[in-house]
């Protein structure tokens, strides 16, 4: 952080002033599964880090003159939140507001505050400073972090609320004009600034409320990094879902960088796995290797490779091949008995035999590679090793019903993500605590294509399908890579073994939770004995928009 630039009285004092960081959390930092609305996501290219002015440069620009600049802290009771709630119609999330006060020659010249207010997606940190009479002397934008209305940081719009007060209403489209594809923002502005405007009055001006006991502390070198280490959250669609990458313990200059590196890396993974995009990997294996052996890069290779392994594990019951039946409609009962034929993971050839030239060989044209058990977790362990790979030691990775964390969350010993009731979405069966792994939870894939099978069991072999439980209703699997966890619990739920958890506990440093729904309704806990190092059974309401709302965005 560059030092603070008020020229007139650099050379005066130096302090430090310790940052305050927020409440990261509630007691769980995830939900393992949970669904994201489109309408919680951002465009893809609206995330922009703009640094327009650091804090030194602010602090300097509204408290230009002043000859000595006190800092007072205002922490703020829930009497009197509930008071400057009531006076200007606004909620205040702040606990705490730092006010500057510059002086000259002894005499208070003027007041300054920054707050951060949520624009449409991501907060906006700006600075106000008013004189000594209350009223606003400028308004200066210090971050903004989207594409999108950007008008708002120009000179000619902040220029607006020059001169306005307390007293003033401070509305859009009245007291302040709005700008057109920002409305969002220029609400957020005026939100923030009718509270700092309320916290001036109340505590400096008409003192109707009291600062308790605070030293005022006399700034004249920075303090508050601006390298503040905070939490940072954001979303990237890709294959039909949702990644989302929470980091922590860092500065929002580097989680910005990270994020980007990230989602490049999601959108060439894209370009292997998608079956749906004509011109990816896995569509050309389809379209085209039933003719004869398809050449095949070796990323893509590996995966099928791995795949056809827990084919075999599971006496085929894990089968990429088997989400092809999910795609046929009304069909004669003869096609369908030849669908099923296609739709065997043994239909799928790979040779090794010579590095430069590996293949795949579809041995039945109607045959189809359906990644779905495997691609999440194979993508988030890709975006997890280029976020270790840039330093990067605090982290968690989701997509889908698939997690893999690093580290821990401030003030934890590590990742809480909750395991929610299959019949009741707000609420937890339990918690996993997590430091390093991955954990993932059977899903929607896996019950339709259960349900399949329950439709034409009649046409399907035994010995290679086997029989199914009707009622375990999720497995969920701890397993050291993503890539793992995601076609353990994928196998564990497909194979409909009677004996439980014999799958899981012939896989080394694997473990896992089945999920029963019996006949009254309830729901029955099975684990592993591996397990229970990770789990606890608890009931609590969850919400996902709590935990989003404790990220800095």
């Amino acid at each position: 952080m560059k030092p603070l630039l008020l020229s007139t009285f650099l050379s005066l004092f130096i302090i430090t002033i310790a940052s305050h960081p927020r409440t990261l959390f509630s007691d769980y930092h995830y939900i393992l599964g949970q669904k994201i609305s489109a309408d919680d996501v951002e465009p893809a290219d609206n995330y922009e880090f703009q640094v327009l002015l650091e804090e030194d440069e602010a602090l300097g620009l509204v408290l230009k003159g002043c000859d000595e600049v006190l800092l007072q802290k205002v922490e703020l009771t829930p009497d009197e939140k509930q008071k400057l709630e009531h006076r200007i119609k606004a909620r205040f999330n702040e606990d705490a507001f730092d006010v500057y006060i510059g002086k000259k020659d002894g005499e208070v010249e003027r007041y300054a505050i920054i707050t951060d207010e949520m624009g449409c997606f991501h907060p906006i940190t700006y600075i106000m400073s008013t004189r000594a009479d209350g009223k606003i002397e400028q308004v200066a934008i210090m971050i903004y972090r989207e594409s999108r209305g950007k008008d708002v940081i120009k000179k000619r719009f902040l220029h607006q609320y020059q001169g306005k007060s307390v007293n003033n209403a401070i509305r859009i489209n009245k007291d302040i004009i709005n700008v057109t594809g920002a409305t969002v923002s220029v609400r957020g502005l005026n939100r923030g600034i009718r509270k700092m405007l309320a916290v001036l009055d109340a505590f400096f001006l008409h003192h109707n409320l009291k600062i308790r006991p605070k030293p005022q502390i006399t700034v004249a070198n920075q303090v508050k990094e601006k390298g503040e280490q905070e939490t940072f959250a954001q979303t990237y669609y890709s294959l039909g879902d949702y990644v989302e990458i929470v980091l922590t313990g860092i500065t929002e200059k580097n989680a910005s960088n990270a994020f980007k590196e990230a989602f490049k890396e999601v959108d060439r993974l894209n370009k292997v796995l998608n079956p749906d995009l004509k011109s990816s990997e896995i569509a050309k294996i389809n379209r085209k290797a039933w003719k004869k052996p398809k050449k095949c890069r070796r990323e893509l290779f590996n995966i099928i490779d791995k795949s056809l392994s827990y084919g075999d594990l599971t006496n085929g019951r894990f089968n990429i091949t088997e989400g092809y039946l999910l795609t046929f409609g009304e069909k004669k009962p003869e096609d369908i008995e030849q669908t099923f034929k296609a739709a065997s993971y043994k239909n799928v050839v790979i040779d090794s035999k010579k590095e430069e030239k590996l293949t795949i060989f579809l041995k039945d044209r109607r045959t189809k590679i359906d990644l779905s058990p495997v691609s999440k977790g194979y993508v988030v362990d890709k975006v997890f090793d280029v976020l270790k790979n840039s330093g990067i030691s605090q982290l968690l990775v989701s997509f889908g019903g698939v997690i893999r964390v690093a580290g821990n969350p401030p003030d934890a010993p590590g990742w809480q993500i909750a395991i929610p009731d299959p019949e009741n979405k707000g609420e937890s069966i339990g918690f996993l605590n997590l430091r390093d792994g991955a954990i993932a939870i059977s899903g929607e894939y896996e019950n339709s294509l259960m349900r399949n099978r329950e439709e034409f069991t009649h046409l399907l072999d035994a010995n290679i399908h086997g029989t199914f439980n009707p009622d375990l209703i999720k497995s969920i699997v701890v397993a050291a890579s993503a890539f793992d966890a995601d076609a353990i619990a994928s196998a564990a739920h497909l194979s409909g073994l009677n004996d439980d958890m014999a799958l899981v506990d012939r896989i080394p440093l694997a473990e896992g939770i089945n999920l029963y729904k019996r006949m009254d309704g309830s729901i029955e806990i099975e684990i592993s004995g591996g397990m229970r190092k990770h789990f606890a059974q608890k009931r609590e309401q969850i919400s996902a928009q709590r935990i989003r709302q404790a990220c800095a965005f």
